[in-house]
């Protein structure tokens, strides 16, 4: 197709390649997103590549076209381990979203599509205002019976948590000073039903997200 900014990255804006097959200079490409003047690949190491028109820092760095393939540069305060595993391209803007399901973007900002400030990012920067929400629930397991030990299983969230917390429940009633990932049955827990909360966190202005496993069958007596 097209290739009058480079989105072919093959180093020249030859505008007539569907005459013969080009092969990217990347290897191993796992993800691709073809936009409207640029195109962004991933290879299976989880770094994103673009090439093509990059008038809006959506390729990030120095504003103009990539001719071949530059890798797409990552801000400050995003997690330098990030490991892309899709990326989305628009006219004017890049999206990625990495393994912890941390979603990043750059690009034209002139309506605060990437959020926050300013009108234009030359790097990839995380996007305001996303939540780590519980999308399968906790679980508990361990030998319901007074005594024995409960424990935790954090389930999974949609944005990866750095920090959980836990609140266990006696027939959904907090347990005071119950705050460990185990828990040991109580004679007051006999004949009572027991589940765990788990709070998932992460830092850099993430919504924390907490969800609360099934109730157990009721606790037998030691």
């Amino acid at each position: 197709g097209s290739n009058i900014d480079g989105e072919l990255g093959i180093g020249s804006t030859d505008s007539n390649p569907h005459a013969r097959g080009v092969q990217v200079s990347v290897d191993n490409v796992v993800a691709i997103s073809a936009g409207y003047r640029a195109v962004v690949v991933v290879d299976a190491a989880g770094v994103a590549y673009g090439a093509g028109a990059n008038t809006s820092g959506e390729l990030t760095g120095t504003s103009g076209n990539n001719l071949t393939f530059a890798y797409l540069s990552v801000t400050t305060g995003a997690p330098s381990t990030a490991r892309v595993v899709e990326a989305a391209i628009g006219e004017s803007d890049a999206l990625v979203r990495d393994a912890d399901g941390v979603v990043l973007g750059s690009g034209d900002n002139a309506y605060k599509q990437l959020t926050g400030l300013p009108a234009q990012y030359t790097s990839m920067v995380v996007l305001n205002g996303q939540k780590v929400i519980s999308y399968v629930k906790p679980s508990s397991t361990g030998t319901r019976k007074v005594g024995r030990t409960l424990t935790a299983h954090v389930g999974s969230f949609s944005v990866r948590p750095t920090h959980y917390t836990y609140q266990w429940l006696r027939n959904g009633s907090s347990i005071n000073h119950a705050t460990k990932s185990t828990y040991k049955l109580t004679s007051s827990d006999k004949g009572k039903h027991i589940s765990v909360k788990v709070t998932g966190s992460r830092g850099g202005g993430f919504a924390s997200g907490s969800a609360t496993s099934l109730p157990t069958g009721a606790i037998a007596p030691a």
